[in-house]
């Protein structure tokens, strides 16, 4: 029975097997995944160079508690077969497989590799995420990853700049069209808190000069007064006093 404890996994690091430094100072990077990548970060020249490059390194560097992943190029590709039996002896923590559409690509892959580790698999295609509950239900299939870009090229989706989460335009959109009624809480919260504070100010205003005359005739509040009316009256009355204040005593 396949396992399904999800192992939780806070960072995976992509980094070019083409570039030795990247190798090098991964040792000391604090990320829960390496992963590895011979395929779209290496260019077709730098290919047999990167896979020397990963042998070399996971035989020499210690990468202690991270993960090792290494992405292969396309299993029916020339340059799949050769990531495969290159890993066959390295000590890897799985494979990341590139453009995976069925249980078939998995199992060719493995037999290519001669021994079981955990497979990622890349759904980077419509047909992949037709198939993906069939892929994913594989024994050694352990994390699926979203090729969202070639996604998007394949289903000719509309890309936007930066990460936007799903729908965001449309929620915004209904919140530009309906903003007076959503809004109108939040309006009448800071009204009402208007009038509080204006009350108060103008309330202790009055009371901080009435004992030298300026304001007698203004404490009054006559009741006959709507309370809706005072907030402009208050307004008026705080005005008044600061008018007062710049004239000599």
């Amino acid at each position: 029975m396949k396992n399904t404890i999800i192992k939780p996994r806070r960072t995976a690091l992509y980094m070019p097997c083409s570039n030795v430094r990247a190798l090098e100072k991964a040792q000391t990077l604090a990320a829960d995944v390496l992963l590895f990548d011979l395929e779209d970060a290496v260019s077709p020249d730098q290919k047999a160079h990167a896979r020397t490059n990963i042998v070399t390194a996971l035989s020499e560097y210690h990468y202690g508690h991270r993960e090792k992943i290494v992405r292969i190029n396309h299993v029916e590709s020339g340059w799949g077969y050769d990531d495969l039996i290159a890993l066959s002896g390295c000590e890897i923590n799985g494979i990341l497989l590139p453009k995976v559409e069925s249980v078939e690509q998995v199992n060719q892959a493995l037999a290519v590799l001669g021994r079981e580790v955990p497979v990622w698999v890349m759904v980077e295609t419509p047909k992949g995420v037709l198939n993906v509950e069939q892929v994913a239900a594989h024994k050694n299939v352990a994390v699926l990853v979203l090729g969202t870009n070639d996604l998007a090229k394949d289903t000719r989706a509309r890309l936007v700049p930066g990460r936007v989460w799903p729908n965001q335009n449309r929620v915004k959109n209904f919140i530009m069209r309906s903003g007076a009624a959503l809004w109108l809480p939040v309006r009448l919260i800071v009204m009402c808190l208007m009038e509080f504070i204006t009350s108060l100010i103008t309330k202790l205003v009055l009371l901080k000069f009435a004992n030298r005359g300026i304001v007698w005739a203004l404490m009054a509040k006559p009741l006959f007064i709507p309370n809706n009316w005072m907030v402009p009256i208050r307004y008026f009355l705080l005005l008044k006093v600061m008018l007062l204040m710049q004239k000599p005593w």
